[in-house]
């Protein structure tokens, strides 16, 4: 399977982006890891229009958002993947 997608913003309160599979309608599972420590699991299926009129998604249905219990460290910004 081959994922499109991107971690669009990072910040000490959370992170947002999108993920799909580009022929499929199916949400992907977003895992969400910090220096290789999985943190969350969540589903990327919050509407994203622009991603649907590139071309990136079949329904659109695509993006992720996801708020940290704590604040994350600014030094641990280029940890997330």
């Amino acid at each position: 399977m081959r994922y499109h997608g991107a971690v669009e913003h990072v910040s000490r309160i959370g992170l947002r982006g999108w993920t799909s599979i580009p022929d499929s309608a199916d949400p992907v599972q977003v895992r969400i890891l910090v220096d290789g420590v999985e943190e969350a699991r969540i589903p990327a299926r919050l509407p994203r229009e622009d991603v649907q009129r590139a071309g990136h998604s079949v329904t659109g249905r695509c993006g992720f958002e996801f708020v940290w219990q704590s604040p994350l460290p600014d030094e641990k910004h280029g940890a997330v993947r």
